[in-house]
């Protein structure tokens, strides 16, 4: 069971993440929900944008299922804040025209659920110059993630990137 206040310290940990994408405009953020309700990295977009008074823009499978359809959707939602798997970034990378010119308000890609490869931050940081990076992990039974770090060029020179260091009020035993 998840405590009331580790979904509250949780929340706040993801709001302060999403500091990381610098001030945004004077419009609502939008955030992106790709993951299923059933599917704990859901709750770092639905709970985010709830806590924040900021729009959910949810992506379904059928959606994704077609590339045409998938580039309408997002080239209309007005992102501010993507929270994903890499495996849905790497997807949205194959379309060349996946781009900073198809998001313009995108300021932050939020990474759980999977590794997040060297490539696909690198990719991500060449086609979406103004946007941060932040790599995030932990388990389900921990409220869903507990580290992040903020990818920068120095982390891509190896095969792995770092999973980076603990939320506020956690402690990591390995």
């Amino acid at each position: 069971q998840i405590t009331a206040g580790a979904l509250e310290r949780f929340v706040d940990w993801a709001l302060s993440l999403a500091e990381f994408g610098g001030s945004p405009d004077e419009r609502p953020e939008v955030w992106l929900n790709q993951a299923p309700f059933s599917f704990d990295l859901s709750v770092m977009d639905l709970y985010g944008a709830l806590a924040s008074g900021a729009t959910l823009h949810s992506i379904d499978a059928a959606t994704v299922g077609n590339p045409r359809a998938l580039h309408e959707d997002l080239a209309a939602s007005d992102l501010t804040i993507w929270v994903s798997t890499p495996s849905f970034a790497d997807l949205c990378l194959a379309d060349h025209a996946f781009d900073a010119s198809l998001l313009p308000r995108l300021r932050l890609f939020l990474f759980c659920g999977e590794t997040l490869p060297p490539t696909t931050a690198a990719a991500l940081m060449q086609r979406f110059p103004d946007a941060q990076v932040v790599n995030t992990y932990g388990p389900t039974e921990s409220t869903v993630a507990v580290t992040s770090v903020l990818i920068g060029p120095q982390h891509l020179d190896g095969t792995a990137l770092p999973v980076g260091v603990a939320k506020p009020g956690t402690t990591i035993l390995i």
